[in-house]
């Protein structure tokens, strides 16, 4: 419970400050949240507050949390407002008089963000998102994205001890790249050989080698790899959705809009915007190749997931089909040769993508 401080008063500040950070499902955004609002708490004497968006079933009505909020700044159930409207101008009141920050994790969209921002000087907040709240006037983005190579080894060493690490490099590279340097996925691996110290990092790497089986060794406790990707796959539509399952089975680094189109049985210019959607969502890569144009590609650990899901509800037809269809754009107007890259969608800072291979088979591998 939140109580502010007797006598607390106004003072100079800058006008209202919002930090947005957004990113792929798994990069450590609340993590990162939690890190930031620590280390500004001298800057706001009156208090944090933290709140969840994402509920159980789904992004929390903007209503209800602003509900949890003014709660937590003293008042008493019973004094709660019902409309919307007044609630978040009681909620920006109580925020008036005090000097407090606001950690907002998980937000769906701006129209659930919005009004849960504080309007007061005095005041700032922290957004996490899958996507760029890009709407919101007023506010700073920053974009997290993958570990290096080096950064995961390094957080891997913290977990379960430098000397540990050290005695096994190739299992530990092994590991790192199965984790695909998702930060998440580094803490998980983590987690489980801190607690089984009699096992070593090269058991844990074999059980990882297998495709088939990697995202069930991807969760420990109440953290999940498969969970955290289930977040961003469920704000999808229909279509999306299926966009998401089916171009998982191409066998290439990363793909073109015409070919994804003849897979999906859809107009360029209707795939494109669905690529776009799953883009915005951090559920695909995207890059600007010259010569060759956009190119969209799944993060390794992304695209198993994709594949489990169109297993479990695509028929095997529709699979084949797929498959077929996008080796025959493939053939028919292959893309010329990459002369250079520019990254321009949520890989920024992941790795490179040659030219690919065309898609050959439909099951999945290792």
């Amino acid at each position: 419970m939140y109580t502010p401080p007797e006598g607390a008063a106004v003072r100079d500040c800058d006008p209202p400050r919002t930090l947005a950070l957004y990113g792929e499902a798994g990069v450590g955004k609340t993590t990162m949240a939690v890190r930031v609002a620590h280390a500004v708490s001298s800057a706001f004497p009156d208090g944090q507050l933290f709140v969840e968006l994402q509920g159980e079933h789904g992004p929390r009505p903007a209503h209800d949390v602003l509900g949890e909020l003014v709660r937590a700044l003293g008042v008493s159930p019973a004094a709660v407002p019902s409309g919307t409207g007044e609630l978040t101008a009681l909620y920006r009141g109580l925020l008036s008089q005090r000097r407090a920050l606001i950690v907002l994790d998980g937000a769906r969209d701006e129209a659930q963000v919005e009004p849960l921002l504080p309007a007061s000087p005095t005041c700032a907040a922290l957004v996490t998102s899958l996507e760029m709240l890009s709407t919101l006037g007023g506010i700073s983005h920053t974009r997290l994205g993958l570990l290096s190579a080096e950064e995961a080894r390094d957080i891997l060493g913290r977990i379960i001890g430098a000397e540990r690490l050290a005695a096994e490099p190739q299992a530990a590279a092994d590991l790192v790249e199965y984790c695909g340097r998702l930060p998440l996925a580094i803490r998980i691996v983590g987690a489980r050989l801190l607690e089984r110290p009699h096992w070593q990092v090269r058991h844990l790497a074999g059980r990882m080698s297998s495709t088939r089986r990697r995202l069930d060794e991807l969760q420990v406790g109440n953290l999940s790899v498969r969970a955290s990707l289930a977040v961003g796959q469920a704000a999808l539509g229909d279509a999306e959705r299926r966009a998401f399952r089916l171009l998982s089975l191409l066998e290439m680094d990363s793909f073109p809009v015409h070919v994804a189109a003849a897979a999906l049985g859809l107009p360029q210019d209707s795939t494109e915007e669905l690529l776009e959607r799953l883009t915005a969502q951090h559920l695909l890569e995207a890059d600007f190749i010259e010569a060759s144009g956009v190119r969209f590609a799944y993060h390794p650990l992304v695209r198993l997931y994709a594949r489990e899901l169109t297993f479990d509800v695509d028929s095997a037809q529709a699979r084949h089909a797929a498959v077929q269809s996008a080796l025959a754009a493939w053939y028919a107007a292959p893309p010329r040769p990459p002369t250079a890259r520019h990254t321009t969608g949520p890989g920024a800072g992941g790795r490179a993508h040659g030219e690919p291979a065309a898609p050959t088979v439909l099951t999945f591998t290792g």
